[in-house]
């Protein structure tokens, strides 16, 4: 009997150093401030401000002109750009763009149905229309599970159309840690210049 109680009061000392622990630091907002942030220039073509603690990669998309990552916290950005008349002609020719829409739409459309390949479940979080320091901007925030990946990623994509060139911007990080990280991609998001 003995035995028992000693158990039971381990137990309930145990439970109660747990419950002063705080789990909650995947929850938490980042704090942002500018201070936190580094500004990124690529090829004087565009600039973007990522913070400190994002560090350049070479292995995350062979396509893209930037790539930053914090594998600890697992945060990631990347930018992927192409000639605009380019993606024009090319899905003008194969009969999959819409006259209808605006390219930066059509761009958006064309890139988020690649990436769906992808994944074997996906789900919208929001998608908006905006503006990114003078430049028109399709914005989508989505979970999805990646084909071998045991985990859900959530991702917040942001495609933004300059002068010669459409840009889409990939920021993504595990899908319990969408809560902390959602306001920092946009913030990274939203710092995104393209430059003359």
């Amino acid at each position: 009997m003995k035995k028992i109680l000693k158990s039971i009061f381990a137990l309930v000392l145990l439970l109660q150093v747990f419950s002063c622990i705080d789990f909650s630091d995947n929850i938490k907002k980042e704090k942002l401030n500018d201070d936190s942030f580094k500004a990124i220039t690529i090829n004087e073509e565009y600039k973007v401000k990522l913070p400190k603690y994002m560090k350049e990669a070479q292995n995350l998309n062979d396509e893209a002109s930037l790539q930053y990552q914090n594998i600890f916290k697992e945060t990631y950005f990347v930018v992927i750009d192409e000639p605009k008349e380019e993606f024009k002609e090319v899905f003008l020719d194969i009969g999959e763009y819409d006259e209808s829409l605006p390219l930066i739409k059509n761009y958006k459309n064309a890139q988020l149905e690649f990436f769906k390949e992808s994944l074997t479940t996906y789900e919208f979080i929001n998608e908006s229309s905006k503006k990114i320091n003078g430049k028109d901007a399709e914005v989508v925030a989505f979970d999805g599970k990646v084909q071998g990946v045991i985990y859900d990623i959530s991702y917040l994509f942001t495609f933004v159309e300059g002068d010669d060139k459409v840009y889409m911007l990939m920021a993504w990080t595990l899908k319990n840690k969408r809560d902390k990280y959602h306001e920092t991609f946009e913030y990274i998001s939203d710092s995104f210049t393209v430059l003359n």
